[in-house]
Parts: C-alpha cells; structure tokens; sequence
C-alpha cells in the first residue's frame, strides 16, 4: 500500500484565494458597510472587475433580491392605508401583510411562506409617516357626519320642514328622539 502523500506547508494560489473567500463572506445578512458596497459598484462599474470577483472583494452580496412591490405600487399602498386609517379603519400590520401578499400572488410572484417581520421592518422604514397606533371607537358614522356640508344640509332641511308644518312657533310638538339603544359605532378590540 502506498503511503498518503502529504501536502507541501506552502499554500497553493487556490486555496488562497478560497481562505480569503471564506474570510471576507459576511457572517450574517447585511453586515457590509454601504462604503464598500459603493466601492464594489464602482470597482465593476470602471470595468476593474466583474460581478463575483467584486463582490469576493469588498464582502458583499452577488445579488440583491428582487423587491416584492415596486416603488409606485408601495406608495400606492401607503396613500390606501392612510385613506383607510382617516375613514377610522386602520389597518393591523397582519393585515398590512396580508394585502401584500395578496397583491404578490397576484403579480405571479411565489411565496414560500409569508412575508417576514424583516420586510414590515424595512418597509416602515421607508415610509416613516406609517404608524401603529390603538384606534379609538370613534364612530365611523359620526366621523363621516362632523364635516361642514353635512351640518349645512341638515339644518337647511330642518329648516325647510319646520317651515313646511309650521312648526317654528309651536316647540311645544317638537319631540327628541335618542338612538342611544342602537349600536353605530365599531369597538376595538
């Protein structure tokens, strides 16, 4: 039997360049700098260097994963949820994620599973103006009724009908009725 040949102490190149591969990978997701990002653009960007070698590099990722929702269908998104969120139905962040979902699918778009608490993160993130708050039961009915217009046509119709049954000079057949055991109004939970 022939005895097993034993390695010179002097690295070969490829395994060089595979110990400064394994050195430079970054331990966990997102742990480069945007200083070498940048620098990994422009270094391929000049035609230094391709792609891999780049990315070997300066420690970056390859590839970018391609966004669930463009930037337009986003801010579409955030204008829905801020219309919903004045209306008095604000959205829960499950919910939020649900409709994403929804729209990805929609787009032909596989998930494996749902969307993670990483994309709520970075999405807040690029909408500051988005926020989780508690709702309060303020009637939804109610917060529809409190516009100008509304009061206007209302006291004009009262008008008119006091007028029509000459009811202006008799307030003593002028009744109150209080809807106070009817439910109009959302509770949160």
């Amino acid at each position: 039997m022939a005895a097993p040949r034993r390695r010179s102490m002097k690295k070969r190149p490829c395994e060089k360049h595979l110990e400064k591969q394994v050195n430079n990978r970054p331990k966990k997701l997102r742990q480069w700098s945007n200083d070498s990002m940048i620098e990994a653009l422009d270094a391929v960007a000049c035609g230094k260097m391709g792609v891999n070698r780049a990315a070997l590099e300066f420690g970056v990722p390859r590839t970018r994963p391609k966004p669930y929702l463009s930037l337009e269908e986003e801010k579409e998104l955030v204008d829905f949820l801020v219309i919903c969120s004045k209306t008095g139905d604000g959205k829960t962040r499950q919910e939020v994620l649900k409709i994403v979902e929804a729209g990805v699918l929609k787009k032909g778009i596989k998930l494996t599973g749902s969307l993670s608490a990483g994309w709520w993160v970075r999405f807040r993130q690029r909408w500051p103006q988005l926020s989780l708050k508690k709702g309060d039961s303020f009637p939804v009915v109610r917060e529809q009724a409190t516009n100008y217009d509304v009061f206007k046509s209302y006291f004009d119709l009262l008008g008119e009908t006091l007028t029509k049954y000459g009811l202006k000079d008799k307030p003593s057949q002028i009744y109150n009725c209080d809807e106070s055991g009817m439910p109009l109004q959302h509770k949160m939970p």
